[in-house]
């Protein structure tokens, strides 16, 4: 099996606007996605190696003060308010190929937030650990040609008298190289079997 670059490392950039809309009640999920279609030469056996992934999230800042306010210590009646917020990049449209125990999953990035207070943001994997300009490992392989960009976000515990809807803007850096497959290796990505 084997791969060959043609083309040098350059980068696909993409923007994704998502609600998290906190007034529609105590709990609520909700996810919104982009198709990011690099126009592959699938009759050439094209591919797209993907080495590096970058995640950034605008809004953010503004969606922890709301949630920090949603915290039994202001009122020890209502709940504790519990966020996740997921990014991830994944080779199909299905909200559950977002995970990164499916073939079809590139990267992603969690946050989350407990009783109303923000936690860490969490890389899956830390794409800071590849080398953006032609890995021996790369991060992934796309033969198809089509990327997917989700922003998911769930809640509970939420007192919607005093919440509010948050806009945010999820963006993503993509660092990769052109490449053409052998027909083995081509027929491989394109059923799932090869593991890079």
């Amino acid at each position: 099996m084997a791969i060959k670059m043609t083309s040098d490392p350059f980068t696909i950039r993409g923007q994704l606007k998502h609600t998290v809309d906190l007034t529609t009640g105590q709990s609520g999920s909700d996810f919104s996605v982009l198709e990011i279609d690099q126009q592959l030469d699938t009759l050439s056996r094209e591919i797209l190696v993907i080495h590096e992934v970058d995640f950034d999230l605008y809004g953010n800042e503004f969606l922890e003060g709301v949630m920090a306010r949603q915290n039994a210590s202001i009122d020890p009646n209502s709940l504790y308010a519990n966020l996740a917020l997921n990014i991830a990049l994944s080779g199909e449209n299905d909200i559950q190929t977002a995970v990164l125990s499916d073939p079809a999953f590139i990267a992603g990035r969690q946050y989350t937030t407990l009783a109303g207070y923000a936690t860490n943001w969490d890389n899956a994997p830390d794409t800071a650990s590849y080398g953006s300009t032609g890995s021996k490992h790369p991060l992934a392989i796309v033969a198809d040609g089509r990327m997917y960009l989700f922003c998911s976000h769930s809640f509970n515990g939420n007192d919607p008298s005093t919440a509010q809807t948050v806009g945010l803007t999820s963006t993503v850096r993509i660092m990769c190289q052109r490449a053409k497959a052998d027909s083995d290796t081509y027929a491989a990505l394109l059923t799932g079997a090869y593991n890079g």
